[in-house]
């Protein structure tokens, strides 16, 4: 049994957990300021504001806010798509100079196979320095040699 004392209350208005309570001593959370947040819940208010903070500043300083988090909210929370993948594509179309002007033009480059794969190819993990090596067996397998055959004019023209 928990003490009130061990326990805080989710402040993400869009917290995917039942009861929102959050146990200091057996949850992950992130405390900011005087808010506690589920460490998912956390992340996921950080990504949105990063995604606005994309927008405003590389694609449009004008963009209508409701809308955008609109988009946001649906592809997040209804279609369920990583907010963390949200970031990556809204990034890929700033550094690759994609066309992305206004808000619901989002759920194409989310769609978009081209960002899905290069989305998959940063995720996989990456091999550094692998060590491979081979044992010297004896082999007593035949061997087998191809004479070769001389090249150039002298070997057209029947000269050795």
């Amino acid at each position: 049994m928990t003490k009130k004392a061990d326990t805080r209350v989710c402040r993400y208005p869009h917290c995917k957990h039942d009861d929102k309570t959050i146990n200091l001593t057996s949850d992950k959370y992130v405390k900011d300021g005087s808010s506690y947040y589920h460490e998912e819940c956390y992340k996921n208010k950080s990504n949105i504001q990063l995604i606005k903070n994309l927008w405003h500043d590389h694609i449009s300083s004008t963009v209508v806010y409701s809308q955008l988090m609109n988009i946001l909210n649906q592809l997040i929370f209804k279609d369920n798509i990583s907010s963390d993948y949200i970031v990556f594509v809204v990034q890929y179309c700033i550094d690759n100079q994609r066309k992305l002007r206004y808000p619901p033009g989002l759920r194409y480059c989310v769609d978009d196979q081209v960002i899905k794969d290069a989305y998959n190819k940063k995720m996989q993990p990456i091999i550094h320095h692998s060590d491979f090596s081979a044992d010297n067996v004896e082999d007593d397998s035949p061997k087998f040699t191809i004479s070769k055959k001389p090249a150039g004019f002298k070997s057209i023209l029947g000269g050795k």
